[in-house]
């Protein structure tokens, strides 16, 4: 596996509001970088959910190998590289930490350790696949196309800014992540639920089998996000929002307060959680009423 990215949907409003999700292959210690972009939804394969032997089968087969070795240096970036001989030996060592990985994750299989902790002494070494979904991306190009930015980073955010630029959005009122493929006449809550289910085992593919999923097996998962609570793949598909002119002649969005991580889209999020009762609130301009000020007994607390 190398560094990608792949559009798994591009759609724009009647408004004209652009919404893409990407499919990414990339090193997993990205994650704790990606992860600070707060704008964008984003899933991963978890390390939870793959088989310990699949996983070091990735890594000795396919295991992240750097293409250069930056020189230590005070500061976050490595403005030179090791010399030759220097960058020879630092890729010896590294194949030893892979082997040496393997070798304690097979070990710890062996122990009947589950994959949970297992699978993590690999993750150093190993490629994730990920969703990320937004619809503003400015910052992300900003931070992540710069010398200054992880050079991974750079790579991965590079060729997404190409395929994003080489795509062509579809017209949609509806933003629906791997859901391309299902019937026009299948019901609209079904197409959301397939796509969250997706967008929660990153693709099509089962993480155990490796195995195409049908309808029923997505939605039969889309029941155990709801029962487990996992929530963050209905970040992913997507309504848009609409627009109304006030009474002084000005364009609003009918509900704004529910785009929440996205602008001028709602997140299929918003309307699980209602269903579920959730109190998940993400913004602070409702009419507060008693019953909203939960803080309340804490703040008793650190007072006496």
């Amino acid at each position: 596996m190398a560094i990608n990215a792949t559009i798994i949907a591009d759609s724009v409003s009647d408004i004209g509001v652009r919404n893409t999700t990407f499919q990414v292959e990339a090193p997993r210690f990205l994650l704790a970088e990606i992860n600070t972009h707060r704008v964008l939804a984003k899933s991963a394969a978890s390390s939870r959910a793959i088989p310990v032997k699949k996983r070091i089968e990735m890594v000795k087969t396919d295991p992240f190998i750097p293409d250069v070795f930056g020189k230590n240096k005070p500061g976050m970036q490595a403005t030179e590289q090791l010399d030759e001989y220097s960058a020879g030996l630092a890729l010896d060592v590294w194949h030893m930490g892979i082997d040496y990985a393997v070798e304690i994750a097979e070990k710890l299989e062996m122990l009947g350790t589950h994959k949970q902790l297992a699978n993590r002494v690999l993750e150093p070494f190993v490629f994730y696949t990920g969703v990320m979904s937004g619809t503003e991306w400015d910052n992300f190009w900003h931070l992540r196309i710069h010398p200054d930015a992880q050079p991974e980073f750079d790579e991965l955010a590079k060729t997404m800014k190409s395929v994003l630029d080489a795509s062509v959005p579809k017209r949609s009122q509806y933003h629906l992540p791997y859901a391309d493929d299902c019937p026009p006449d299948m019901p609209l809550s079904d197409r959301f639920m397939i796509s969250a289910a997706r967008c929660a085992r990153v693709s099509y593919k089962s993480l155990q089998t490796g195995t195409t999923s049908t309808p029923s097996e997505d939605i039969e998962l889309c029941g155990k996000l709801f029962t487990s609570g996992h929530l963050s793949p209905f970040d992913h598909p997507a309504t848009a929002d609409e627009l109304y002119t006030d009474r002084d002649g000005d364009l609003r969005w009918c509900t704004p307060r529910q785009h929440k991580h996205l602008y001028g889209w709602i997140p299929r999020r918003v309307h699980v959680e209602a269903h579920m009762g959730r109190k998940c609130r993400r913004d602070s301009h409702d009419i507060v009423l008693t019953d909203d000020l939960y803080y309340g007994p804490v703040l008793e607390t650190i007072a006496r």
